[in-house]
């Protein structure tokens, strides 16, 4: 598996630098910004060019699974001594690495546009006072992340077993994500209504800052347990499956 990362990273390097590089002189250009365009604007627009960010990490995810699947680099890829469970892992781990460098780049970028927001400067203070709360945002962020791209390694892997064809294969994929997601969301919202019990984490215990422009006030966290549970067992159960039908029923 580690020679998989391996072999990935070196094929994709020069479009993490790429991105990189696109992403810091966007920033830089909006910092210098901040005294001639709109009070906030940069800082807006540096917000959205994370989340674009996000999704732009998501779909190169999902198409690099897609890749193998439908592409000639399949081909070699299957024929290796390798387990399902080891290539469809090396190819999240090399998704969660990109995530991590790029939304921790845009993140700090952002951040660094914040600092130029005069209103902003209480929840700045208030959030470098608890730093928890930024890996609780970033850890919960994440975990949605891996839970998409899971769903997505799923649905492609069905469909490649039940269309050869390339491009109706991609539209089932597309449809099975959709349904099984509004599955998983409804069972997971009828779970939530039958069994209310939450964790609470309260990440900012009694903290409350008001200026002249901006009030601020964090509640407690509320993590239902049986939502928590139920989700984690179907998104390990996708993967375990996903794996396995690598091994046993994918014909390239």
């Amino acid at each position: 598996m580690i020679k998989l990362i391996k072999y990935e990273f070196l094929g994709r390097y020069k479009y993490y630098l790429g991105f990189l590089a696109a992403l810091i002189l966007l920033n830089i250009y909006l910092i210098t910004k901040n005294n001639t365009w709109s009070h906030g604007l940069p800082f807006v627009v540096s917000f959205m060019a994370g989340f674009a960010c996000f999704v732009a990490v998501l779909i190169s995810g999902v198409m690099l699974y897609q890749r193998d699947m439908y592409g000639n680099t399949g081909y070699l890829l299957f024929t290796l001594p390798q387990r399902g469970f080891d290539i469809a892992f090396s190819k999240l781990i090399i998704s969660i690495i990109e995530f991590t460098l790029f939304i921790t780049v845009s993140g700090v970028m952002a951040f660094i546009n914040l600092l130029y927001v005069n209103e902003a400067k209480v929840f700045i203070d208030a959030v470098l006072q608890h730093k928890i709360f930024i890996l609780y945002i970033f850890i919960s962020t994440l975990l949605s992340f891996i839970a998409l791209l899971i769903l997505s390694y799923f649905s492609i892997t069905i469909s490649k077993i039940a269309i050869y064809s390339k491009k109706y294969g991609k539209v089932l994929s597309i449809v099975l994500f959709l349904i099984i997601f509004y599955v998983i969301g409804k069972i997971n919202g009828l779970l939530i209504n039958l069994f209310p019990y939450n964790l609470n984490i309260n990440l900012f215990s009694g903290i409350a800052q008001r200026s002249d422009n901006f009030a601020l006030s964090f509640a407690v966290f509320p993590i239902n347990v049986a939502s928590f549970v139920f989700q984690t067992l179907v998104y390990i159960g996708l993967f375990t499956l996903t794996s396995y039908l690598i091994d046993k029923k994918i014909d390239l």
